[in-house]
């Protein structure tokens, strides 16, 4: 892959991977259902439905990942993940889907604010990672050319 300036502090570490991933698609009727890769776990943060103590996060964060999808000849693309935007006091999250000439293009984008998020505000932080979570596991379903 590629990478910035690691050098430099200042700038966003960038990554580029390339990735063949076989076990990700998985049959569907005569379809096939690509799953998008687990790039975060927002289940994991909100595992509990009520909390007796703050949840601490560590120092707020950014991160963008965008996924590249070529879609095989023969085959075309039935229904991709739908884009979103959802935001609240201490998160942000959007998802923006683009078809391309050879498939399609995912970019993903989220933003942590808060170091810490209180018992009494913890519920509704904890709705809108569900509602993420739960659009996260939207995936590509690919079908042949007919």
């Amino acid at each position: 892959g590629n990478n910035s300036d690691v050098q430099n502090l200042l700038e966003p570490l960038r990554l580029g991977l390339d990735v063949q991933a076989p076990n990700a698609v998985l049959p569907e009727g005569n379809q096939w259902r690509l799953r998008m890769p687990d790039v975060f776990s927002f289940a994991d943060v909100a595992k509990l439905q009520t909390r007796q103590m703050a949840l601490r996060l560590g120092v707020p964060s950014e991160n963008h990942v965008e996924v590249s999808v070529e879609v095989p000849p023969g085959y075309a693309v039935i229904r991709s993940p739908s884009d979103f935007h959802v935001e609240q006091a201490c998160f942000s999250a959007e998802r923006k889907t683009e078809r391309t000439n050879l498939g399609i293009r995912i970019a993903f984008h989220h933003v942590r604010l808060c170091p810490e998020i209180s018992v009494g505000d913890y519920p509704a932080f904890r709705e809108v990672l569900m509602q993420v979570e739960a659009r996260l596991q939207e995936g590509i379903l690919l079908g042949k050319n007919i």
